[in-house]
């Protein structure tokens, strides 16, 4: 595959999604990008695996990569030395247990590859003292605040997952490949390899933005949250109490019907009106009068003013079952109000939009295996698309290159 990284070599061992996705984005911009796994196989391969040793996670985090065996078991194998002296980068995500047992630190390698990226990628930080000793992707979640942020709850109250996109991890990758065009750039400057270090607590936090971050002017309504919930948990309060009480206070503040999904009469849309302009615009396509927080009268203490505004918002919600998702779409599109379908993942596949941009490609040219092409294109390289290896496919290939290069 032909890319602005076309000849960099990248060794990756990972046995992560974080590691895997920093290696799929270079090897979709051309890296060759040479894949360790032990003769049991990456632990992805077997992640509801749909054959042995191979699985639609691992497909989708390993495509254009080589695939080689090394045992590792009783230490730093010669072969991966050798690896080691070939390649521009090393990529790694191996616990830190392990990278001190293969003495496979920067520090222990930088004396000897002077030139050497080394791409380090850990759950909480190098310093992971006050953190769990775990890559759990819940954990992480839990840990960074991304679980409570989303504000979703089982039935007993408890917490819930984000299960739809590892977020941790996935920014991690993305910020890894980065990480790797920028040392990679500072070393056709200066000739010098150098450290990088993330993690998917940082990447995570970062994500997060303005919500992880101390902006005094900006600070008075969440500290006065903070210290509601530091007063509910000395009363004994628990996270759904405390959820619930978070709740309440944004109902209050929110854009009621004008910011939200509705069911539709065949589907479901998603209606995104957060400025007056917008809601005024949103009105028009609802054939509503309904003000909610643009009325003058709006107080949300008003317990008789509430239950009217939430009376009125009941029957617009009603209201949008009486016409197919296409209908609505087509109102808001006259009134120049942002509105979208709600679409299910496993339909992007085939989605119009998608394929018009190419965003949905064929694998090795096969129609029948299709996957989520690269984000970023280049003007003067031409795109293509490999599968991922199979368990070893290039082990006696690229040991016997080393061989030769020796």
């Amino acid at each position: 595959m032909s890319g602005p990284l076309t000849g960099v070599r990248v060794l990756e061992l990972c046995d992560d999604v974080a590691g895997a996705y920093a290696g799929l984005i270079v090897a979709d911009e051309g890296a060759n990008v040479i894949k360790v796994e032990p003769a049991a196989g990456d632990p992805l391969r077997h992640v509801e695996s749909h054959a042995e040793g191979d699985s639609r996670l691992f497909q989708a985090l390993n495509r254009g990569k080589q695939s080689v065996v090394v045992d590792l078991t009783n230490g730093r194998d010669s072969v991966l030395d050798r690896l080691l002296s070939s390649v521009d980068v090393f990529l790694v995500s191996v616990g830190a247990r392990e990278r001190e047992a293969l003495k496979l630190r920067y520090e222990e390698l930088n004396a000897t590859h002077p030139r050497l990226i080394y791409v380090g990628i850990t759950p909480f930080g190098e310093d992971a003292t006050h953190a769990p000793d775990t890559k759990s992707p819940l954990v992480l979640q839990a840990f960074s605040g991304l679980m409570a942020a989303e504000g979703k709850s089982a039935a007993d109250g408890t917490p819930a997952p984000i299960v739809s996109v590892d977020m941790p991890a996935r920014a991690a990758g993305l910020f890894g490949a980065l990480g790797i065009a920028g040392a990679l750039l500072h070393r056709e400057r200066t000739g010098r390899g150098q450290e990088v270090t993330l993690s998917q607590l940082a990447s995570a936090l970062f994500l997060q933005g303005g919500r992880a971050a101390d902006i005094p002017p900006a600070d008075a309504a969440r500290d006065a949250g903070r210290a509601r919930r530091v007063e509910m948990k000395a009363n004994g309060l628990n996270f759904a109490e405390q959820m619930a009480a978070r709740r309440a206070a944004a109902a209050a503040m929110s854009g009621s019907v004008f910011y939200r999904a509705f069911n539709t009469a065949d589907g479901a849309v998603f209606l995104g009106a957060l400025s007056r302009p917008l809601r005024d615009r949103a009105r028009r396509a609802m054939r509503t009068n309904f003000l909610h927080r643009d009325d003058p009268a709006w107080d949300p203490q008003d317990a008789e003013f509430m239950a009217r505004a939430t009376e009125e918002a009941a029957t617009i919600v009603a209201g949008f079952r009486e016409l197919t998702t296409a209908q609505w779409l087509e109102r808001c599109d006259a009134e120049n109000v942002p509105a979208g379908d709600v679409v299910f993942p496993e339909d992007l596949a085939a989605s119009a939009q998608a394929i018009a941009n190419e965003y949905i490609v064929a694998v090795d040219g096969d129609e029948s295996q299709r996957q989520a092409a690269a984000t970023a294109r280049f003007s003067r390289h031409e795109m293509t698309y490999r599968a991922a290896p199979r368990l070893g496919e290039h082990t006696d290939e690229v040991v016997s290159s080393l061989e030769q290069e020796s």
